[in-house]
């Protein structure tokens, strides 16, 4: 069997800490902790807020990206944790989100991304389709 293009972590959280479901900044700054505790690359981070509370919040990556989606009713945060880069770092985010939303419950899926590769063929991107910082 080939290798994976890459690993794409997800994981349901039940039970959260509901202060840290609320708004778009506190998943701003969890993801970018995240990175930084992962050795993962930045492009940017970005979230929007909803109402009457929750945010989905996202971190571009050269790797990939990383995400999550919260309902503070319900005390759910939804993440994912999709990098083309070292298994190990993806893990690290993981858990590093995990550790500060507080869960009590976890379900969590490891996925192996892209590992047919014959059905991918190598192209150059170019500029027009290169990702650029809102």
């Amino acid at each position: 069997m080939m290798k994976a293009l890459g690993i794409h972590i997800v994981g349901d959280l039940y039970e959260c800490e509901e202060s840290l479901l609320l708004k778009g900044e506190t998943g701003e700054k969890l993801l970018n902790m995240a990175v930084a505790l992962s050795g993962l690359n930045k492009i940017f981070t970005t979230s929007r807020d909803f109402e009457p509370g929750g945010y989905t919040a996202i971190v571009v990556l050269s790797e990939s990206h990383i995400s999550i989606h919260t309902w503070p009713e319900l005390r759910a945060a939804l993440i994912d944790v999709f990098t083309c880069g070292d298994e190990q770092q993806a893990f690290v985010a993981f858990d590093v989100l995990v550790d500060n939303l507080k869960p009590r419950r976890v379900e969590k899926k490891v996925l192996q991304r892209g590992t047919e590769r014959k059905n991918f063929r190598q192209r150059e991107v170019s500029d027009s389709q290169k990702i650029v910082a809102p």
